[in-house]
């Protein structure tokens, strides 16, 4: 019998409906004589929902494999997801209820019509959830990086003029690609170690590498690649060919402002191969690059930008190489003014002097 009146009224709030009764006077009629098919297609959606919820997880742990991290919004997501589907009293609560009221068609009308409303409005909700969770399409994030991995340096002298002129270049919007020449032993190196870790207090890039390249033989193509996927926080699989890693590492830099500094280049490459892309004033990129050569330098396109090393100047050089040495050795020593203005050591640091060559000492103490 009941079901009988519940079919007659259900005929009737369709009738309703196609006559143009407003659709939330409808939904409320509806909500209270479809208490069971609700039930049954909430169960349905939530069986729905929880599948996609793995599915989802299982991204969500492979983007964490590759050190990315979790979308903002996919997270907020699947703690959602995880209140509904864990809540498994709820539902056995108002299964029961379900039970309960369906035993008489007309009493506890008042409790009918509320549970109707609450299932109909899970029954949104998990819908709502679902066609939020198809749309997803990429559940990782980039991790923030430091944009600067601060290298141990030395204190220097005499490089003043160069680092001016290499923060000239630098700021200049035209030069993308910056080469830095002169014979070996000058300071090249120490001048990108002082230029990469100057860089930490500029807002305008995303991360800077300092890599050291040394292809005086043969390019190492992974160990450059493997310098890059370290600092970028990427997985490294060593089956993974250098093509394919050329790939990722061309992928993720491009979506980059990036400052690559290449230590020790002997021999023209191709940045591609590598994994870098190419520089230009459109992503805003730069890259700085450390030669022997100034045809290496120029050949690898900074033709329009090269700073030349100078030997430093006879103070200059006996200072910067003294405070390298007492660096090393931690040697206790006195620096000595005399009168004339000329610099000498105190007794302490004589003997340091014997790891060094003839030509360096005989240069320091006149």
């Amino acid at each position: 019998m009941a079901d009988e009146i519940i079919g007659a009224v259900g005929q009737l709030c369709e009738c309703l409906n196609s006559c143009g009764v407003p659709a939330a006077v409808a939904a409320e009629i509806s909500s209270f004589f479809s208490i069971e098919d609700n039930w049954s297609s909430l169960q349905n959606s939530k069986e729905k929902l929880q599948a996609l919820q793995t599915a989802i997880k299982n991204k969500v742990t492979k983007e964490k494999e590759k050190s990315r991290g979790v979308n903002a919004q996919v997270e907020s997501w699947l703690r959602r997801v995880e209140v509904i589907i864990m809540d498994k009293s709820q539902d056995e609560e108002c299964k029961k209820r379900i039970s309960e009221l369906f035993s008489s068609c007309t009493s506890n009308i008042p409790q009918r019509h509320k549970l109707g409303k609450q299932i109909t409005k899970d029954l949104g909700l998990v819908n709502d959830l679902i066609d939020e969770g198809n749309n997803f399409t990429d559940v990782g994030d980039d991790l923030p990086l430091d944009l600067v991995d601060p290298i141990p340096q030395a204190k220097t002298f005499g490089m003043e003029s160069m680092l001016e002129q290499l923060n000239q270049y630098f700021e200049d919007h035209e030069k993308c690609m910056i080469g830095v020449w002169g014979q070996g032993g000058v300071g090249k190196t120490t001048l990108l170690t002082v230029f990469h870790n100057q860089l930490n207090g500029c807002g305008n890039f995303h991360v800077v590498i300092l890599i050291d390249v040394s292809n005086l033989e043969m390019l190492d193509r992974k160990a450059i690649q493997h310098t890059i996927a370290e600092r970028m926080g990427l997985p490294w699989v060593d089956t993974e060919t250098e093509d394919a890693r050329a790939r990722l590492l061309m992928k993720t830099l491009a979506k980059r402002r990036f400052v690559i500094l290449l230590d020790d280049v002997r021999k023209k490459f191709r940045l591609e191969e590598i994994g870098i892309p190419l520089p230009n004033t459109d992503n805003g990129s730069k890259i700085i690059l450390a030669s022997r050569d100034e045809d290496v330098c120029i050949q690898m396109g900074a033709q329009h930008s090269l700073i030349k090393m100078q030997l430093l100047d006879n103070q200059a050089s006996w200072i910067s190489s003294l405070v390298t040495l007492v660096l090393m050795l931690s040697v206790p020593f006195i620096l000595v003014t005399p009168s004339n203005g000329e610099l000498r050591l105190s007794k302490s640091a004589v003997k340091a002097f014997h790891l060094l060559s003839m030509s360096q000492a005989g240069l320091w103490l006149g």
